[in-house]
């Protein structure tokens, strides 16, 4: 709990109050009455929102210097500074995954996104379990400026929900970061010293995971779609394309792939990579690890000659500006995979950005099947695992989105 201190009051032009009346949790600095983004000092954390007419919307926490001024974190008045709980708010979080069975020792999954940011009510904390460790990030100034009561609650809260916690490490260093108006920042923040190297489960499969790489460490969010993919590599010739640390590629291997190429354009991941199919049982026999740009790849590829192409690059679209090259990028690699797809062919192709829209993606997709000059079938939609939930006045919070598609001739 904070102190409970006079707050400010930042006031709502008229027409913008739907949104965060309807719980969407951000407020743009073009909603609100300019004299009263210039009177907000540096370093507040709490600020009082209310409608044109004066009547209460949210407590949020500001930012002065960002397009996003305000991050809604409570709809109730009594709930604001010195009364809002962050235990409650992390707890709420922890059972979701309780439910989803992501915080048992001994489960088959032991790696999971336990708080994501304004999803779970806390914009900007982001927390993922690796096995007995946390990794977390702050990611936007509002989190920043409530760091200490977060960690504090969040070492409390986890503790008792995972006994056999051993440490939790920041590697708060994101694009939304910098747009913040915030240095990287990585550290130590409880419990035993950070390591490297922890070994995680997911869906029985093994994984090491380089807590020093980029991001977490893991991608979470792709757990389910792993499962779907792989039932498509049984017996095939398999290009795990972006391949990191080869999430993919271990799903794709115990499903009883022929022979696979794990590509990437870090060497460091394809060395992660090549120890996550090492340590899984029964890997083919016949297996490459290209450290190569996928893009590259793909282009060079000889028509109709794979069986199973998976290409899950990384956000391409990382602000508004590089949209339409991401676009581009997006339909120039997926156009090359179809190209090279044997008839019966499947791609599993994905995109992260959170720019980028379901139908946009999807129609990008259209283009480049057009372009291709195949017939081509939608076998599955892919969205992010249930660990990353969307509400449903936020979202925005849907930013992961996915299609298995198979070339007909």
């Amino acid at each position: 709990m904070e102190p409970s201190t006079q707050q400010p009051t930042l006031r709502l032009l008229r027409g913008k109050e739907k949104l965060p009346r309807h719980f969407h949790p951000w407020i743009f600095s073009g909603a609100l009455e300019p004299r009263d983004l210039l009177d907000l000092e540096p370093g507040l954390t709490w600020v009082k929102v209310v409608d044109y007419r004066g009547d209460f919307v949210g407590w949020g926490w500001p930012n002065k210097g960002s397009r996003i001024a305000i991050r809604l974190v409570s709809w109730q008045e009594s709930e604001g500074p010195g009364t809002f709980s962050y235990q409650q708010a992390i707890e709420k979080a922890l059972e979701l995954r309780q439910r989803l069975g992501l915080l048992n020792a001994e489960g088959p999954t032991t790696a999971a996104r336990l708080i994501f940011a304004e999803a779970d009510g806390l914009p900007g904390l982001v927390v993922d379990r690796f096995g007995d460790w946390l990794v977390v990030q702050f990611e936007t100034r509002g989190c920043e400026n409530h760091r200490e009561p977060l960690v504090e609650t969040l070492v409390r809260t986890a503790r008792e929900s995972l006994p056999g916690l051993q440490g939790i490490i920041e590697k708060s260093d994101s694009d939304g970061r910098k747009l913040e108006g915030l240095a990287p920042r990585h550290g130590h923040l409880w419990g035993q010293s950070p390591v490297s190297m922890v070994d995680i489960r997911e869906n029985g499969r093994v994984f090491r995971v380089d807590l020093e790489s980029q991001k977490t460490g893991f991608y979470c969010d792709q757990r389910e779609n792993r499962e779907i993919v792989s039932r498509y590599c049984g017996g095939r010739r398999v290009i795990d394309g972006c391949a990191f640390t080869g999430g993919f590629s271990v799903y794709a291997a115990t499903a009883g792939a022929r022979e696979l190429v794990v590509v990437d354009s870090s060497q460091r991941a394809l060395d992660v990579a090549k120890i996550n199919l090492e340590i899984n049982p029964n890997p083919p026999e016949k297996i490459e690890y290209p450290n190569a740009d996928v893009f590259s790849y793909f282009r060079n590829l000889e028509p109709r000659s794979q069986e199973v192409i998976i290409f899950d690059p990384p956000k391409l679209a990382t602000k508004r500006g590089t949209k339409d090259r991401a676009m581009k990028a997006y339909k120039d690699g997926n156009l090359h995979a179809l190209r090279a797809l044997k008839p019966g062919g499947i791609l599993a192709t994905f995109s992260c950005s959170g720019l980028v829209s379901t139908p946009e993606f999807e129609q990008m997709i259209q283009y480049a099947v057009q372009d291709s000059q195949r017939r081509v079938q939608v076998v599955q939609h892919l969205s992010q695992a249930p660990c990353h939930p969307v509400p449903t006045s936020f979202p925005e919070a849907s930013y992961l989105k996915g299609l298995v598609l198979r070339c007909l001739d």
